[in-house]
């Protein structure tokens, strides 16, 4: 299971760079695509909490910076942290960083 997908499971949407076709893309294309629709960017690439802080009013991260494990590990991280996550993207915050 994707993150996506289990964003789905608690009530939220999410989509994965392989469903909208933007895999093969730069960070700046998919930084551009989450402006245009309004999208949350969740990622491990450091690359996008750099952009968040030189262009703070665009798109906000979710900068996962919890080291190599499991997936199940990692969803679970996710689905402990998602409320606080929704609160802080609630109150207006842009860079959000998971632990």
């Amino acid at each position: 299971m994707r993150v996506g997908a289990a964003a789905d499971r608690s009530g939220a949407s999410g989509v994965h760079v392989l469903d909208i076709g933007l895999a093969q893309e730069n960070d700046r294309a998919i930084w551009a695509y989450a402006a245009v629709n309004g999208f949350v960017i969740v990622s491990k690439d450091a690359d996008f909490a750099d952009l968040a802080v030189l262009d703070p009013h665009r798109v906000r991260i979710v900068w996962v910076r919890i080291r190599n494990c499991r997936k199940a590990a990692l969803l679970d991280s996710f689905k402990n942290a998602f409320d606080t996550i929704e609160r802080e993207l609630n109150a207006g915050e842009n860079l959000i960083e998971l632990y």
